[in-house]
Protein backbone atom coordinates (compact mmCIF):
# COMPACT_ATOMS: atom_id res chain seq x y z
CA UNK A 1 0.00 0.00 0.00
CA UNK A 2 1.83 2.81 -1.46
CA UNK A 3 1.20 6.44 -2.76
CA UNK A 4 2.12 5.01 -6.32
CA UNK A 5 0.07 1.65 -5.42
CA UNK A 6 -3.29 2.23 -2.73
CA UNK A 7 -4.34 -1.03 -3.01
CA UNK A 8 -4.56 -2.79 0.40
CA UNK A 9 -2.84 -6.98 0.29
CA UNK A 10 -4.31 -8.92 3.16
CA UNK A 11 -1.70 -11.76 3.00
CA UNK A 12 -3.03 -14.68 4.71
CA UNK A 13 -6.12 -13.51 5.88
CA UNK A 14 -8.10 -14.76 9.26
CA UNK A 15 -11.40 -14.53 10.84
CA UNK A 16 -9.85 -11.70 12.84
CA UNK A 17 -9.02 -9.67 9.33
CA UNK A 18 -13.06 -9.51 8.69
CA UNK A 19 -14.49 -6.43 9.15
CA UNK A 20 -15.29 -2.56 7.23
CA UNK A 21 -12.56 -1.02 5.12
CA UNK A 22 -12.08 2.21 3.81
CA UNK A 23 -9.33 4.03 1.67
CA UNK A 24 -8.39 7.36 3.00
CA UNK A 25 -6.04 9.62 0.79
CA UNK A 26 -4.65 13.29 1.91
CA UNK A 27 -3.36 16.14 -0.06
CA UNK A 28 -2.97 19.94 0.83
CA UNK A 29 -6.42 20.80 0.22
CA UNK A 30 -7.94 18.26 2.73
CA UNK A 31 -8.90 14.27 3.31
CA UNK A 32 -10.91 12.00 0.89
CA UNK A 33 -12.46 8.82 1.61
CA UNK A 34 -14.28 5.62 -0.44
CA UNK A 35 -16.99 3.86 -0.01
CA UNK A 36 -16.91 1.08 2.81
CA UNK A 37 -15.83 -2.30 1.58
CA UNK A 38 -17.18 -5.47 3.14
CA UNK A 39 -14.32 -8.31 4.13
CA UNK A 40 -15.52 -11.58 5.32
CA UNK A 41 -13.45 -14.34 5.56
CA UNK A 42 -14.46 -17.83 4.39
CA UNK A 43 -13.25 -21.02 5.05
CA UNK A 44 -13.64 -24.07 7.55
CA UNK A 45 -12.20 -23.72 11.60
CA UNK A 46 -9.26 -24.71 12.82
CA UNK A 47 -8.47 -28.01 12.63
CA UNK A 48 -7.71 -30.05 16.08
CA UNK A 49 -5.23 -32.81 16.63
CA UNK A 50 -4.12 -34.94 19.31
CA UNK A 51 -0.27 -35.42 19.26
CA UNK A 52 1.07 -38.51 18.65
CA UNK A 53 -2.14 -39.39 15.76
CA UNK A 54 -2.05 -38.43 12.07
CA UNK A 55 -4.50 -35.79 10.65
CA UNK A 56 -5.74 -35.52 7.39
CA UNK A 57 -6.05 -31.58 5.91
CA UNK A 58 -8.60 -32.08 3.35
CA UNK A 59 -8.24 -29.87 -0.06
CA UNK A 60 -10.24 -29.49 -3.36
CA UNK A 61 -8.93 -27.78 -6.62
CA UNK A 62 -11.43 -27.14 -9.25
CA UNK A 63 -10.51 -25.30 -12.50
CA UNK A 64 -11.43 -25.41 -16.39
CA UNK A 65 -7.63 -26.50 -16.93
CA UNK A 66 -6.01 -29.30 -15.21
CA UNK A 67 -4.13 -28.64 -12.31
CA UNK A 68 -0.19 -29.14 -12.97
CA UNK A 69 0.87 -28.43 -8.86
CA UNK A 70 -0.59 -28.74 -5.80
CA UNK A 71 1.09 -26.81 -2.99
CA UNK A 72 0.65 -27.06 0.53
CA UNK A 73 2.65 -23.50 2.46
CA UNK A 74 2.97 -23.93 5.73
CA UNK A 75 3.54 -21.33 8.67
CA UNK A 76 4.56 -21.90 11.83
CA UNK A 77 4.77 -25.68 11.83
CA UNK A 78 7.18 -28.36 10.52
CA UNK A 79 6.17 -31.57 9.44
CA UNK A 80 6.67 -35.10 7.78
CA UNK A 81 3.64 -35.41 5.59
CA UNK A 82 1.83 -37.29 2.23
CA UNK A 83 -0.62 -36.28 0.05
CA UNK A 84 -0.09 -33.06 -1.64
CA UNK A 85 -0.07 -34.72 -5.12
CA UNK A 86 -2.59 -34.09 -8.16
CA UNK A 87 -4.07 -37.00 -7.37
CA UNK A 88 -4.65 -36.64 -3.84
CA UNK A 89 -4.32 -32.92 -2.56
CA UNK A 90 -5.27 -33.27 0.50
CA UNK A 91 -2.33 -32.98 3.45
CA UNK A 92 -1.74 -36.04 5.60
CA UNK A 93 0.70 -35.16 8.53
CA UNK A 94 1.70 -39.17 9.72
CA UNK A 95 2.46 -38.44 13.11
CA UNK A 96 1.46 -34.87 14.27
CA UNK A 97 3.45 -33.86 17.43
CA UNK A 98 3.45 -29.87 18.84
CA UNK A 99 6.07 -28.79 16.27
CA UNK A 100 3.32 -29.13 13.43
CA UNK A 101 0.91 -26.80 14.84
CA UNK A 102 0.39 -23.33 12.68
CA UNK A 103 -1.44 -22.18 9.59
CA UNK A 104 -1.30 -24.41 6.30
CA UNK A 105 -2.60 -22.95 3.03
CA UNK A 106 -3.15 -25.48 -0.38
CA UNK A 107 -2.25 -23.38 -3.83
CA UNK A 108 -2.81 -24.92 -7.21
CA UNK A 109 -1.11 -23.89 -10.15
CA UNK A 110 -2.06 -24.18 -14.03
CA UNK A 111 -1.38 -22.73 -17.42
CA UNK A 112 -3.90 -19.97 -16.44
CA UNK A 113 -1.98 -19.63 -12.79
CA UNK A 114 -1.63 -20.14 -9.39
CA UNK A 115 -4.45 -20.23 -6.85
CA UNK A 116 -4.43 -19.92 -2.84
CA UNK A 117 -6.99 -21.52 -0.53
CA UNK A 118 -8.10 -20.11 2.78
CA UNK A 119 -5.84 -20.58 5.62
CA UNK A 120 -6.14 -23.61 8.05
CA UNK A 121 -5.23 -23.50 11.30
CA UNK A 122 -3.63 -26.74 12.72
CA UNK A 123 -3.86 -26.89 16.75
CA UNK A 124 -1.84 -29.69 18.12
CA UNK A 125 -3.53 -30.91 21.85
CA UNK A 126 -1.61 -32.64 24.12
CA UNK A 127 2.11 -32.77 26.10
CA UNK A 128 4.87 -35.02 26.51
CA UNK A 129 4.84 -38.23 28.50
CA UNK A 130 4.54 -38.06 32.07
CA UNK A 131 7.26 -40.84 33.00
CA UNK A 132 6.66 -42.74 37.06
CA UNK A 133 8.48 -45.40 38.63
CA UNK A 134 6.47 -47.24 41.39
CA UNK A 135 9.02 -46.89 43.88
CA UNK A 136 12.33 -44.90 44.96
CA UNK A 137 13.55 -48.12 46.65
CA UNK A 138 13.67 -51.77 45.75
CA UNK A 139 15.26 -54.37 47.17
CA UNK A 140 16.23 -57.77 45.76
CA UNK A 141 18.54 -60.85 46.09
CA UNK A 142 21.67 -60.96 44.80
CA UNK A 143 21.52 -62.94 41.10
CA UNK A 144 17.95 -62.31 40.89
CA UNK A 145 16.42 -59.46 38.05
CA UNK A 146 14.30 -56.26 38.84
CA UNK A 147 13.30 -53.50 36.65
CA UNK A 148 11.75 -49.60 37.34
CA UNK A 149 14.09 -48.93 40.01
CA UNK A 150 16.09 -46.05 41.13
CA UNK A 151 17.58 -47.79 44.01
CA UNK A 152 18.79 -51.23 44.23
CA UNK A 153 19.74 -52.63 47.42
CA UNK A 154 21.83 -55.58 47.73
CA UNK A 155 20.80 -58.49 50.64
CA UNK A 156 23.16 -61.35 51.62
CA UNK A 157 27.08 -61.76 52.70
CA UNK A 158 29.22 -64.00 52.26
CA UNK A 159 28.63 -67.63 53.68
CA UNK A 160 28.72 -68.36 57.90
CA UNK A 161 30.72 -71.32 58.57
CA UNK A 162 30.85 -73.25 61.90
CA UNK A 163 32.15 -76.59 62.99
CA UNK A 164 31.85 -78.27 66.79
CA UNK A 165 35.06 -77.08 67.87
CA UNK A 166 37.42 -79.98 69.94
CA UNK A 167 40.15 -81.84 70.81
CA UNK A 168 40.39 -84.83 68.74
CA UNK A 169 42.42 -87.72 69.64
CA UNK A 170 42.27 -90.81 68.06
CA UNK A 171 43.91 -93.91 67.20
CA UNK A 172 46.60 -94.80 64.58
CA UNK A 173 44.40 -96.12 61.27
CA UNK A 174 40.68 -95.32 62.19
CA UNK A 175 38.32 -92.71 60.55
CA UNK A 176 37.90 -89.55 61.80
CA UNK A 177 34.64 -86.76 60.56
CA UNK A 178 34.86 -83.30 61.39
CA UNK A 179 31.61 -81.26 60.66
CA UNK A 180 31.12 -78.53 59.52
CA UNK A 181 27.84 -76.52 58.79
CA UNK A 182 27.65 -73.68 56.30
CA UNK A 183 23.98 -70.86 55.83
CA UNK A 184 24.83 -69.16 52.91
CA UNK A 185 22.64 -66.50 50.92
CA UNK A 186 23.18 -66.51 48.10
CA UNK A 187 24.31 -70.27 47.65
CA UNK A 188 27.31 -71.49 47.97
CA UNK A 189 29.22 -72.61 45.22
CA UNK A 190 31.92 -73.93 46.66
CA UNK A 191 33.46 -75.42 49.79
CA UNK A 192 37.02 -76.90 50.97
CA UNK A 193 38.96 -77.55 54.51
CA UNK A 194 42.41 -76.70 54.96
CA UNK A 195 45.31 -78.16 57.91
CA UNK A 196 47.66 -76.36 59.35
CA UNK A 197 50.85 -78.61 60.80
CA UNK A 198 54.28 -76.90 61.90
CA UNK A 199 53.58 -73.55 59.72
CA UNK A 200 52.76 -75.39 56.95
CA UNK A 201 49.13 -74.52 55.27
CA UNK A 202 47.34 -77.75 53.14
CA UNK A 203 44.11 -77.26 50.91
CA UNK A 204 42.00 -80.82 51.35
CA UNK A 205 38.99 -80.95 48.56
CA UNK A 206 36.53 -83.39 47.59
CA UNK A 207 37.92 -85.95 45.59
CA UNK A 208 41.41 -86.32 47.27
CA UNK A 209 42.73 -90.28 48.30
CA UNK A 210 41.72 -90.73 51.69
CA UNK A 211 38.76 -88.00 51.54
CA UNK A 212 35.16 -88.45 51.92
CA UNK A 213 32.68 -85.39 51.85
CA UNK A 214 33.54 -81.66 51.43
CA UNK A 215 30.29 -81.54 48.47
CA UNK A 216 28.03 -78.59 48.63
CA UNK A 217 25.69 -80.46 50.44
CA UNK A 218 27.83 -82.55 52.65
CA UNK A 219 30.68 -80.19 53.81
CA UNK A 220 31.61 -82.07 56.79
CA UNK A 221 34.93 -83.51 56.19
CA UNK A 222 35.67 -87.61 56.89
CA UNK A 223 39.25 -88.66 57.22
CA UNK A 224 39.87 -92.14 56.14
CA UNK A 225 42.72 -94.15 57.90
CA UNK A 226 44.62 -91.63 60.37
CA UNK A 227 48.30 -91.40 60.14
CA UNK A 228 50.63 -88.90 62.03
CA UNK A 229 50.65 -86.84 58.79
CA UNK A 230 46.51 -86.26 59.44
CA UNK A 231 47.72 -84.38 62.83
CA UNK A 232 46.90 -80.32 62.65
CA UNK A 233 44.68 -77.93 62.73
CA UNK A 234 41.62 -78.01 60.63
CA UNK A 235 39.29 -75.16 59.43
CA UNK A 236 36.17 -75.00 57.08
CA UNK A 237 35.61 -72.62 54.55
CA UNK A 238 32.87 -71.93 52.02
CA UNK A 239 32.85 -69.87 48.89
CA UNK A 240 29.67 -67.72 46.90
CA UNK A 241 29.19 -64.52 44.60
CA UNK A 242 30.14 -62.26 47.74
CA UNK A 243 32.91 -64.03 49.43
CA UNK A 244 34.10 -66.41 51.11
CA UNK A 245 33.28 -67.28 54.94
CA UNK A 246 35.50 -69.40 57.39
CA UNK A 247 34.72 -71.07 60.53
CA UNK A 248 36.03 -69.14 63.67
CA UNK A 249 36.42 -72.06 65.48
CA UNK A 250 39.24 -74.97 65.04
CA UNK A 251 39.10 -78.74 65.32
CA UNK A 252 42.85 -80.16 66.72
CA UNK A 253 43.52 -83.72 65.65
CA UNK A 254 45.70 -85.54 67.25
CA UNK A 255 46.76 -89.02 67.27
CA UNK A 256 47.36 -91.80 69.67
CA UNK A 257 49.97 -93.90 69.08
CA UNK A 258 53.58 -95.37 69.86
CA UNK A 259 56.49 -97.93 69.79
CA UNK A 260 55.22 -101.89 70.41
CA UNK A 261 55.25 -102.50 74.12
CA UNK A 262 56.36 -106.04 74.69
CA UNK A 263 55.71 -108.49 77.56
CA UNK A 264 57.25 -112.02 78.51
CA UNK A 265 55.12 -114.71 80.12
CA UNK A 266 58.50 -115.59 82.44
CA UNK A 267 61.62 -114.59 83.14
CA UNK A 268 63.30 -117.74 83.33
CA UNK A 269 62.94 -121.05 81.61
CA UNK A 270 64.65 -124.51 82.33
CA UNK A 271 65.12 -126.81 78.97
CA UNK A 272 65.94 -130.44 78.63
CA UNK A 273 69.21 -131.05 75.79
CA UNK A 274 67.88 -132.16 73.13
CA UNK A 275 63.96 -130.99 73.66
CA UNK A 276 61.73 -128.32 72.59
CA UNK A 277 61.35 -124.70 74.74
CA UNK A 278 58.62 -122.38 74.05
CA UNK A 279 59.23 -118.28 75.17
CA UNK A 280 56.19 -116.35 75.07
CA UNK A 281 56.08 -113.15 74.29
CA UNK A 282 53.11 -110.16 73.88
CA UNK A 283 52.75 -107.48 71.69
CA UNK A 284 50.90 -104.30 71.97
CA UNK A 285 51.47 -102.11 68.72
CA UNK A 286 49.88 -98.83 67.52
CA UNK A 287 50.28 -98.52 64.84
CA UNK A 288 50.46 -102.22 64.22
CA UNK A 289 53.80 -103.41 64.94
CA UNK A 290 54.78 -104.81 61.31
CA UNK A 291 58.58 -106.54 62.18
CA UNK A 292 59.37 -109.14 65.35
CA UNK A 293 63.02 -110.10 66.00
CA UNK A 294 64.17 -112.14 69.13
CA UNK A 295 67.87 -111.71 70.34
CA UNK A 296 70.37 -114.16 72.19
CA UNK A 297 72.91 -113.52 74.31
CA UNK A 298 74.92 -117.22 75.95
CA UNK A 299 75.35 -117.68 79.04
CA UNK A 300 79.32 -116.89 78.77
CA UNK A 301 78.26 -113.55 77.40
CA UNK A 302 76.18 -113.76 80.89
CA UNK A 303 78.95 -114.86 83.23
CA UNK A 304 81.50 -112.04 81.69
CA UNK A 305 78.91 -109.69 82.16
Amino acid sequence: MTVDVPSLIIKYATESDAGLYSCYAINRIGKGNSNTVLVTIKGDSATSSDSGTYVCIASNIAGTQQSEEITFVVYGGESGTSGGTLSNPSLIIDFATLSDGGHYTCSGTNVAGTSNGPQIKLKVTGDQPTVTVGSSSYTSITGTTITNTTQLTITGSKPIVTVDSSNETVEYGSNVTLNCNVISSPTHTEVYWQKSSNGTITSLFDGLPGVLGVTLDNPSLTIEYITREDIGIYTCFAKNSLGIGSSNDTIDIDLIAGAPKITVDKLNYTAYDGKSVQLLCSIHSNPQHNTVVWGETSMEQLQRS
